[in-house]
Protein backbone atom coordinates (compact mmCIF):
# COMPACT_ATOMS: atom_id res chain seq x y z
CA UNK A 1 0.00 0.00 0.00
CA UNK A 2 2.75 2.39 0.83
CA UNK A 3 4.52 1.95 -2.27
CA UNK A 4 1.31 3.30 -4.36
CA UNK A 5 1.19 6.04 -2.08
CA UNK A 6 4.62 7.01 -2.80
CA UNK A 7 3.99 6.56 -6.26
CA UNK A 8 1.06 8.82 -6.06
CA UNK A 9 2.86 11.30 -4.42
CA UNK A 10 6.03 10.86 -7.01
CA UNK A 11 3.54 11.73 -10.08
CA UNK A 12 1.68 14.87 -8.13
CA UNK A 13 4.85 16.57 -7.51
CA UNK A 14 6.08 15.94 -11.16
CA UNK A 15 2.95 17.66 -12.25
CA UNK A 16 3.14 20.50 -9.57
CA UNK A 17 6.34 20.69 -11.20
CA UNK A 18 4.91 21.26 -14.61
CA UNK A 19 2.17 23.55 -13.77
CA UNK A 20 4.66 25.39 -11.80
CA UNK A 21 6.88 26.05 -15.08
CA UNK A 22 3.83 27.63 -16.51
CA UNK A 23 2.98 29.96 -13.49
CA UNK A 24 6.96 31.15 -13.29
CA UNK A 25 6.54 32.10 -17.06
CA UNK A 26 4.83 35.40 -17.13
CA UNK A 27 7.02 36.49 -20.26
CA UNK A 28 6.21 33.48 -22.16
CA UNK A 29 3.97 34.44 -25.26
CA UNK A 30 4.75 38.34 -24.92
CA UNK A 31 6.20 38.31 -28.44
CA UNK A 32 3.96 36.43 -30.14
CA UNK A 33 1.32 38.52 -33.40
CA UNK A 34 -1.90 39.29 -32.52
CA UNK A 35 -4.26 36.38 -34.03
CA UNK A 36 -6.86 37.16 -36.40
CA UNK A 37 -10.43 36.74 -35.19
CA UNK A 38 -10.12 33.95 -38.03
CA UNK A 39 -7.39 31.78 -36.88
CA UNK A 40 -5.28 28.99 -39.07
CA UNK A 41 -1.88 28.94 -37.35
CA UNK A 42 -0.26 28.31 -34.10
CA UNK A 43 1.53 31.39 -32.34
CA UNK A 44 -0.49 34.28 -32.03
CA UNK A 45 -1.93 35.32 -28.87
CA UNK A 46 -5.32 37.16 -28.70
CA UNK A 47 -5.43 40.84 -27.00
CA UNK A 48 -8.67 42.10 -27.61
CA UNK A 49 -11.83 40.86 -26.82
CA UNK A 50 -14.56 39.28 -29.22
CA UNK A 51 -15.40 36.02 -31.34
CA UNK A 52 -12.43 33.99 -32.90
CA UNK A 53 -12.62 31.10 -34.87
CA UNK A 54 -9.88 28.03 -35.69
CA UNK A 55 -10.48 27.08 -39.54
CA UNK A 56 -8.69 24.44 -39.78
CA UNK A 57 -6.30 22.17 -37.89
CA UNK A 58 -3.32 23.59 -36.60
CA UNK A 59 0.10 21.96 -35.76
CA UNK A 60 3.21 23.72 -33.63
CA UNK A 61 6.36 22.89 -33.85
CA UNK A 62 8.03 25.38 -30.89
CA UNK A 63 9.16 24.30 -27.80
CA UNK A 64 9.03 27.75 -27.01
CA UNK A 65 5.59 29.15 -27.42
CA UNK A 66 2.23 27.91 -26.53
CA UNK A 67 -0.22 27.44 -29.64
CA UNK A 68 -3.07 29.89 -28.59
CA UNK A 69 -2.64 32.40 -25.62
CA UNK A 70 -5.64 34.06 -24.93
CA UNK A 71 -5.07 37.70 -22.71
CA UNK A 72 -8.20 39.96 -23.21
CA UNK A 73 -11.31 39.38 -21.62
CA UNK A 74 -14.72 38.27 -23.32
CA UNK A 75 -12.94 36.20 -25.82
CA UNK A 76 -15.15 33.59 -27.16
CA UNK A 77 -13.20 30.76 -29.32
CA UNK A 78 -14.74 28.12 -31.24
CA UNK A 79 -12.58 25.15 -32.12
CA UNK A 80 -15.21 23.72 -33.92
CA UNK A 81 -14.02 20.15 -35.60
CA UNK A 82 -10.40 20.92 -35.52
CA UNK A 83 -7.02 19.75 -33.86
CA UNK A 84 -4.30 21.27 -31.98
CA UNK A 85 -0.97 19.40 -32.68
CA UNK A 86 1.86 20.08 -30.51
CA UNK A 87 5.39 18.99 -31.02
CA UNK A 88 5.93 16.39 -28.11
CA UNK A 89 6.25 13.20 -29.04
CA UNK A 90 5.63 10.17 -26.45
CA UNK A 91 8.10 9.45 -24.03
CA UNK A 92 10.15 13.23 -24.78
CA UNK A 93 11.57 14.75 -21.95
CA UNK A 94 9.66 17.99 -20.15
CA UNK A 95 10.62 21.28 -22.37
CA UNK A 96 12.69 23.65 -20.44
CA UNK A 97 9.34 25.34 -20.92
CA UNK A 98 5.57 24.08 -20.22
CA UNK A 99 3.91 25.08 -23.75
CA UNK A 100 0.26 24.42 -24.07
CA UNK A 101 -2.28 23.73 -26.72
CA UNK A 102 -4.62 26.93 -25.45
CA UNK A 103 -3.16 29.18 -22.35
CA UNK A 104 -5.68 31.43 -21.04
CA UNK A 105 -3.94 33.76 -18.68
CA UNK A 106 -5.33 35.27 -15.08
CA UNK A 107 -6.33 38.40 -17.39
CA UNK A 108 -8.67 36.25 -19.69
CA UNK A 109 -11.99 36.64 -17.35
CA UNK A 110 -15.11 35.21 -19.22
CA UNK A 111 -13.31 33.47 -21.51
CA UNK A 112 -15.50 31.16 -23.32
CA UNK A 113 -14.25 28.06 -25.56
CA UNK A 114 -16.43 25.76 -27.50
CA UNK A 115 -15.69 22.29 -30.13
CA UNK A 116 -17.22 19.68 -31.27
CA UNK A 117 -15.64 16.51 -32.09
CA UNK A 118 -12.91 16.39 -32.98
CA UNK A 119 -11.08 18.77 -31.54
CA UNK A 120 -8.68 17.34 -29.70
CA UNK A 121 -5.92 18.88 -28.36
CA UNK A 122 -2.36 16.64 -28.39
CA UNK A 123 1.45 16.70 -27.68
CA UNK A 124 1.55 19.27 -25.54
CA UNK A 125 3.33 19.75 -21.97
CA UNK A 126 -0.19 20.79 -21.04
CA UNK A 127 -3.56 20.46 -23.48
CA UNK A 128 -5.30 23.25 -22.03
CA UNK A 129 -4.03 26.22 -18.93
CA UNK A 130 -6.73 27.63 -17.65
CA UNK A 131 -5.88 30.41 -15.06
CA UNK A 132 -8.49 33.02 -15.21
CA UNK A 133 -12.07 33.41 -13.96
CA UNK A 134 -15.58 32.91 -15.29
CA UNK A 135 -14.52 30.70 -18.07
CA UNK A 136 -16.82 28.79 -19.44
CA UNK A 137 -15.15 25.55 -21.83
CA UNK A 138 -17.03 22.44 -23.25
CA UNK A 139 -17.16 19.98 -25.85
CA UNK A 140 -13.20 19.32 -26.36
CA UNK A 141 -11.18 16.26 -26.01
CA UNK A 142 -7.31 16.64 -24.50
CA UNK A 143 -5.43 13.63 -24.87
CA UNK A 144 -1.45 12.29 -25.52
CA UNK A 145 -0.35 15.23 -23.48
CA UNK A 146 1.79 15.18 -20.47
CA UNK A 147 -1.18 17.05 -18.82
CA UNK A 148 -4.95 17.00 -20.07
CA UNK A 149 -6.11 20.33 -18.91
CA UNK A 150 -4.74 22.43 -15.30
CA UNK A 151 -6.90 24.71 -13.32
CA UNK A 152 -3.55 26.76 -12.08
CA UNK A 153 -5.21 29.30 -9.91
CA UNK A 154 -8.80 29.14 -12.07
CA UNK A 155 -11.85 30.17 -9.95
CA UNK A 156 -15.47 29.78 -10.62
CA UNK A 157 -15.03 28.07 -14.09
CA UNK A 158 -17.58 25.75 -15.43
CA UNK A 159 -16.32 22.64 -17.53
CA UNK A 160 -18.65 20.40 -19.08
CA UNK A 161 -19.39 17.50 -22.07
CA UNK A 162 -14.78 17.27 -22.20
CA UNK A 163 -12.45 14.38 -22.60
CA UNK A 164 -9.15 13.86 -20.87
CA UNK A 165 -8.61 10.95 -21.26
CA UNK A 166 -4.87 9.36 -22.19
CA UNK A 167 -2.50 11.29 -21.15
CA UNK A 168 1.18 11.04 -19.69
CA UNK A 169 0.47 11.69 -16.24
CA UNK A 170 -2.90 13.05 -15.04
CA UNK A 171 -6.45 13.64 -16.93
CA UNK A 172 -7.25 16.88 -15.23
CA UNK A 173 -5.12 18.50 -12.24
CA UNK A 174 -5.96 21.33 -10.38
CA UNK A 175 -4.29 23.85 -8.24
CA UNK A 176 -4.99 26.77 -5.91
CA UNK A 177 -8.36 26.45 -8.04
CA UNK A 178 -11.59 27.46 -6.42
CA UNK A 179 -15.19 27.18 -6.74
CA UNK A 180 -15.23 25.55 -10.27
CA UNK A 181 -17.21 23.21 -11.94
CA UNK A 182 -16.23 20.25 -13.89
CA UNK A 183 -19.79 18.11 -15.11
CA UNK A 184 -20.11 15.19 -17.34
CA UNK A 185 -16.76 14.91 -18.30
CA UNK A 186 -14.47 11.78 -19.32
CA UNK A 187 -10.41 11.32 -17.52
CA UNK A 188 -9.74 7.63 -18.68
CA UNK A 189 -6.90 5.90 -19.20
CA UNK A 190 -3.93 8.35 -17.81
CA UNK A 191 -0.91 7.58 -16.43
CA UNK A 192 -1.40 9.17 -13.39
CA UNK A 193 -4.68 10.29 -11.93
CA UNK A 194 -7.97 10.92 -13.69
CA UNK A 195 -8.10 13.86 -11.54
CA UNK A 196 -6.02 15.22 -9.53
CA UNK A 197 -7.62 18.06 -6.80
CA UNK A 198 -3.93 19.44 -5.31
CA UNK A 199 -2.57 21.81 -2.94
CA UNK A 200 -5.02 24.64 -2.09
CA UNK A 201 -8.11 23.87 -3.94
CA UNK A 202 -11.55 24.41 -2.41
CA UNK A 203 -14.92 24.15 -3.20
CA UNK A 204 -14.26 22.98 -6.53
CA UNK A 205 -17.44 20.56 -7.94
CA UNK A 206 -17.06 17.22 -10.08
CA UNK A 207 -20.10 15.60 -10.94
CA UNK A 208 -21.74 13.10 -13.28
CA UNK A 209 -18.03 11.97 -14.56
CA UNK A 210 -16.25 8.64 -15.63
CA UNK A 211 -12.50 7.99 -13.68
CA UNK A 212 -11.84 4.46 -14.88
CA UNK A 213 -8.63 2.31 -16.19
CA UNK A 214 -6.00 5.18 -14.61
CA UNK A 215 -2.83 4.09 -13.15
CA UNK A 216 -3.18 5.78 -9.93
CA UNK A 217 -6.37 6.60 -9.58
CA UNK A 218 -9.76 7.81 -10.86
CA UNK A 219 -10.39 10.92 -8.03
CA UNK A 220 -7.99 11.50 -5.82
CA UNK A 221 -8.03 14.97 -3.44
CA UNK A 222 -4.69 15.38 -2.23
CA UNK A 223 -1.59 18.40 -1.33
CA UNK A 224 1.92 18.61 -2.73
CA UNK A 225 4.66 16.17 -1.84
CA UNK A 226 8.42 16.18 -2.19
CA UNK A 227 9.93 12.56 -3.97
CA UNK A 228 13.59 12.81 -2.72
CA UNK A 229 15.10 16.57 -3.30
CA UNK A 230 12.49 17.81 -5.40
CA UNK A 231 10.69 20.78 -5.23
CA UNK A 232 12.69 23.43 -3.03
CA UNK A 233 11.17 26.07 -0.79
CA UNK A 234 7.44 24.14 -1.32
CA UNK A 235 9.06 20.99 0.19
CA UNK A 236 10.06 22.88 3.39
CA UNK A 237 6.92 24.10 3.83
CA UNK A 238 4.27 22.77 1.51
CA UNK A 239 1.09 24.15 1.53
CA UNK A 240 -2.53 22.45 2.69
CA UNK A 241 -4.32 20.00 0.94
CA UNK A 242 -7.40 20.17 -0.90
CA UNK A 243 -10.42 20.96 1.23
CA UNK A 244 -14.08 21.52 0.85
CA UNK A 245 -14.26 20.03 -2.15
CA UNK A 246 -17.17 17.86 -3.78
CA UNK A 247 -17.40 14.66 -5.67
CA UNK A 248 -20.47 13.16 -6.71
CA UNK A 249 -22.87 11.23 -9.09
CA UNK A 250 -19.20 9.40 -10.84
CA UNK A 251 -17.96 6.48 -11.87
CA UNK A 252 -14.62 5.19 -10.84
CA UNK A 253 -13.50 1.60 -11.66
CA UNK A 254 -10.25 0.06 -12.70
CA UNK A 255 -7.70 2.05 -11.11
CA UNK A 256 -5.41 1.61 -8.23
CA UNK A 257 -8.39 3.59 -6.18
CA UNK A 258 -11.36 4.65 -7.08
CA UNK A 259 -11.66 8.12 -5.26
CA UNK A 260 -8.72 8.47 -2.53
CA UNK A 261 -8.25 10.60 0.01
CA UNK A 262 -4.43 11.80 1.00
CA UNK A 263 -3.70 14.83 3.27
CA UNK A 264 -7.41 16.69 2.72
CA UNK A 265 -9.60 17.38 4.49
CA UNK A 266 -13.77 18.35 4.71
CA UNK A 267 -14.37 17.02 1.56
CA UNK A 268 -17.40 15.65 0.83
CA UNK A 269 -18.08 12.52 -1.60
CA UNK A 270 -21.81 11.52 -2.19
CA UNK A 271 -23.45 9.07 -4.55
CA UNK A 272 -20.74 7.49 -7.17
CA UNK A 273 -20.21 4.48 -8.53
CA UNK A 274 -16.84 2.71 -7.67
CA UNK A 275 -16.38 -0.83 -7.97
CA UNK A 276 -13.48 -3.05 -9.68
CA UNK A 277 -10.60 -1.25 -8.31
CA UNK A 278 -7.45 -2.83 -7.98
CA UNK A 279 -6.80 -2.02 -3.97
CA UNK A 280 -9.96 -0.15 -1.99
CA UNK A 281 -12.99 1.17 -4.40
CA UNK A 282 -12.96 4.48 -1.56
CA UNK A 283 -9.62 5.40 0.31
CA UNK A 284 -9.06 8.14 3.03
CA UNK A 285 -5.57 8.43 4.48
CA UNK A 286 -7.42 10.17 7.76
CA UNK A 287 -8.13 8.40 10.69
CA UNK A 288 -11.61 8.77 11.38
CA UNK A 289 -11.97 10.59 7.92
CA UNK A 290 -11.20 13.76 10.09
CA UNK A 291 -14.40 15.53 8.56
CA UNK A 292 -14.55 13.93 5.25
CA UNK A 293 -17.78 13.02 4.62
CA UNK A 294 -18.90 9.72 2.76
CA UNK A 295 -22.58 8.93 1.57
CA UNK A 296 -24.64 7.13 -0.28
CA UNK A 297 -21.96 5.51 -2.27
CA UNK A 298 -21.47 1.76 -4.17
CA UNK A 299 -18.31 0.51 -3.28
CA UNK A 300 -17.07 -3.14 -2.75
CA UNK A 301 -13.64 -2.22 -0.73
CA UNK A 302 -12.69 0.68 0.98
CA UNK A 303 -10.56 1.08 4.29
CA UNK A 304 -12.33 3.23 7.02
CA UNK A 305 -15.35 2.72 8.75
CA UNK A 306 -16.46 5.79 8.26
CA UNK A 307 -16.93 5.31 4.79
CA UNK A 308 -20.31 5.26 3.49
Amino acid sequence: MMFKLDRLRTIAARVVMLTGLIAAMPALGWALPSCPRNIGECGCKIRKPGQYTVTGALSSSSLNDHCIVVAAPRVELDLGANPITGPLTPGSPLPARAIAGIYVKATATNFVLSATSGATISQFAVGIVLRSSHAVLSGFQATGNEVGVSLDGAYHGYLSNFDASGNISDGVYLWKAHRNRLVGFTANDNGGDGVDTSSLSKRNQFTSFTADQNYLAGIELTRFFCPGSVGGALCKHPPAGARLNRVSGGEAGGNQFGILIDASHANRIVGNNTSANLQDDLYDANRGCDHDRWRANIFTTANRNCIR
